[in-house]
């Protein structure tokens, strides 16, 4: 539309990225983001301190009602309590992050980072004090290993189910569907 009308079009995409939010950025995003050339900020990256040490060692039952709400957004319905099975993975990232000597926030921060479509990432924190502490992810580099338990832990790896296709490994395969889709060509994409 932008090109269109003789302006410049977007330089970003800013999208709720992390390691529960995933569909959007690396199922829908990646082909945009290539076929237009922008890059994606990631912002939600701790899910509203999903992804923060505040849940070390606890379990579900005794969490107080404030410290559930922000855990039903990302992992279970407004209305009732979260499974125990989907806050039980939070912990095993946690664990993961441990065994890297790193902390859970850090870990959340180099994941969303790994995804080479995005640009970079929102840091929002209410403690000054943890920005510092958070920029230490830039520093981070996760193996395919790590990235491989992550998902194993989280059991939610998204995919293109026109194409079976994910981002990541098969990135590669989404340039090449870029340069070569026909709708590319005609001028049929709904963003020209």
């Amino acid at each position: 539309m932008a090109k269109n009308l003789g302006l410049r079009g977007p330089v970003c995409d800013q999208a709720k990225y992390n390691l529960v939010m995933r569909f959007s950025s690396e199922c829908e995003l990646p082909y945009t983001a290539e076929y237009t050339g922008i890059g994606i900020v990631a912002y939600k990256v701790l899910a509203d301190e999903l992804f923060t040490s505040k849940y070390k060692g606890k379990k579900i039952e005794d969490l107080s009602d404030q410290e559930i709400k922000p855990i039903l957004r990302y992992i279970g319905d407004e209305n009732q309590k979260p499974e125990t099975s989907k806050f039980e993975k939070i912990l095993k990232l946690s664990e993961i992050a441990q065994e890297m000597e790193i902390t859970l926030a850090q870990l959340a921060y180099a994941w969303v980072l790994s995804n080479p479509l995005v640009s970079s990432a929102l840091i929002g924190t209410r403690h000054p004090e943890r920005i510092d502490e958070n920029l230490k992810a830039l520093d981070v580099s996760l193996t395919k290993d790590t990235l491989g338990k992550i998902d194993e832990v989280l059991d939610n790896r998204p995919f293109d189910l026109i194409d079976n296709c994910y981002i990541g490994e098969d990135y590669a395969f989404y340039k090449e569907r870029v340069k070569t889709d026909p709708r590319a060509k005609l001028g049929k994409y709904p963003f020209d």
